[in-house]
């Protein structure tokens, strides 16, 4: 499978979201993102760490937690070009961080409030120990040292 591929399959479609707080995320009755040990499974939080892996869209989440933003507002908080702002509204977008709305000649951005407490859910997750950590498998089997 090509990037382009990848790129569009892990885009999540920000209708009709479910999630089970304890296992998984749906969207469309679809499972999208298990948490498990399956790196496969985990994708679409990796995509959207790997967007906040930059420090300008991290700036950009503050700022839209305050609530529905223009494009124009947000690229006041920055010294960058318009395209610029566009590339970085695209990944927060695909990603499903940020949501998007046209209106009129104007595009509004706010924080997606699912996902963002569907990230928070996983990372409480993968940060607490359990019954089926890794590390538990390792209790189990051998040392976490390395050799």
């Amino acid at each position: 499978m090509n990037t382009k591929e990848t790129n569009k399959t892990n885009t999540i479609n920000k209708t009709n979201i479910q999630a089970d707080s304890q296992t998984e995320v749906q969207i469309n009755k679809k499972p999208v993102a298990k948490i498990s040990d399956h790196r496969d499974e985990t994708f679409d939080y990796a995509l959207a760490f790997k967007a906040l892996g930059d420090e300008t869209r991290l700036r950009i989440i503050e700022i839209l937690s305050c609530g529905e933003l223009c494009a124009c507002d947000i690229l006041e908080s920055f010294q960058i070009t318009q395209p610029t702002l566009s590339y970085h509204m695209k990944i927060l977008t695909e990603c499903g961080l940020v949501n998007s709305r046209k209106d009129g000649s104007w595009i509004n951005y706010s924080n997606n409030a699912e996902i963002i407490s569907e990230i928070r859910i996983f990372w409480d997750k993968i940060t607490t120990g359990q019954e089926t950590c890794i590390c538990n498998r390792h209790k189990k089997g051998g040392s976490l040292k390395c050799e």
